[in-house]
């Protein structure tokens, strides 16, 4: 993590435009607010939060607003400040991913198929090249625009996705056992496009079913080569070491990343599960930085919108976790 303003100073010089490409911070809070003014402007310097892509303005589009003695373009994103950012290693893999992980849940929802394909081509031109799906997105219609837009060149990217929830008024069409996932992880493929996964999730911890199944299940997965790496989604920190020492007990693959619910808003995960994850090593990706559209101040409403610009919308967010499902 570092600091947006404290880049761009070793980045720029004075004066010198750049589009915003604003990384969600994770602490502390003041690592989303940055001072910003119109230029010329003599009137003590606002702060402005950044939402993870622009800067969320009382400044018009395309207005010039400087931070210290860099200038700012808010009409542009995604620019030259992603193109500098470093991937990073997916835990201890040895497989590289870009620190910025693209949520695809609003393929085939909130995003059509159009709008779904510019937002993609909006990472690749960042550099993203790790994009985070769940089967149970959109009934699965997530998957298959994802699939269809990887198309041709799907080793260039990591794709992740998930597993447990349910699929269709079939009782056996959920959970952790070793039939639904070998059947969830068959569809995936299928609506993806592709041979193979890049990490499977876990999407929940399943109570019903022997964790030893679950994981001999996932092992089993990989040794055919259908999945690469495993993952745990919304579990709590003593289901992750549970499942990690059964794991090591029978020399199975064990969890990579954990993928938990964590924002400047929901800090649980600081306590067990980043300590965890630090120890172990496992990857951590965290969900929803915005806080289902809360920390960008997309409820505002009244003189909040007037306040927010003509780029503020108080419209219903994409939601950040499915109406049926956790993350």
């Amino acid at each position: 993590r570092y600091d947006l303003v404290a880049r761009a100073r070793r980045d720029l010089a004075a004066g010198e435009t750049l589009a915003i490409a604003a990384r969600h911070q994770i602490e502390p809070l003041d690592h989303l607010l940055m001072p910003a003014r119109p230029l010329g402007s003599g009137a003590p310097a606002p702060y402005y939060l950044m939402d993870g892509r622009t800067l969320r303005a009382p400044v018009a589009a395309g207005e010039i607003v400087t931070c210290d003695a860099v200038a700012f373009d808010t009409a542009s994103t995604l620019h030259r400040l992603r193109r500098e950012q470093d991937d990073v290693f997916l835990a201890d893999t040895g497989v590289k991913v870009s620190s910025l992980c693209y949520g695809t849940m609003s393929f085939g929802g909130d995003a059509d198929e159009a709008a779904s394909a510019a937002l993609y081509a909006r990472c690749r031109d960042a550099g993203i090249n790790f994009f985070d799906a769940a089967n149970v997105y959109v009934g699965g219609r997530s998957e298959e625009i994802l699939g269809a837009l990887t198309h041709g060149h799907r080793d260039a990217v990591v794709i992740a996705t998930k597993a447990y929830f349910p699929m269709s008024d079939d009782p056996n069409a959920r959970g952790a056992s070793r039939r639904h996932l070998t059947h969830s992880v068959r569809d995936s493929l299928r609506r993806l496009q592709t041979d193979y996964i890049d990490l499977l999730y876990i999407h929940r911890f399943d109570d019903r079913t022997d964790l030893a199944q679950t994981l001999r299940a996932l092992d089993d997965l990989v040794r055919t080569g259908q999945i690469l790496y495993t993952g745990a989604s919304n579990f709590a920190a003593w289901q992750v070491a549970k499942a990690l020492g059964v794991s090591a007990l029978n020399q199975w693959t064990a969890f990579t990343a954990l993928q938990p619910m964590y924002n400047l808003l929901k800090r649980q995960a600081e306590v067990e599960i980043l300590p965890l994850a630090h120890s172990e090593p496992l990857a951590a990706t965290p969900y929803p930085p915005p806080a289902g559209g809360i920390l960008p101040g997309q409820y505002l409403a009244g003189d909040a919108d007037d306040a927010a610009g003509p780029n503020h919308t108080t419209r219903q967010p994409v939601s950040d976790t499915p109406r049926s499902a956790p993350n």
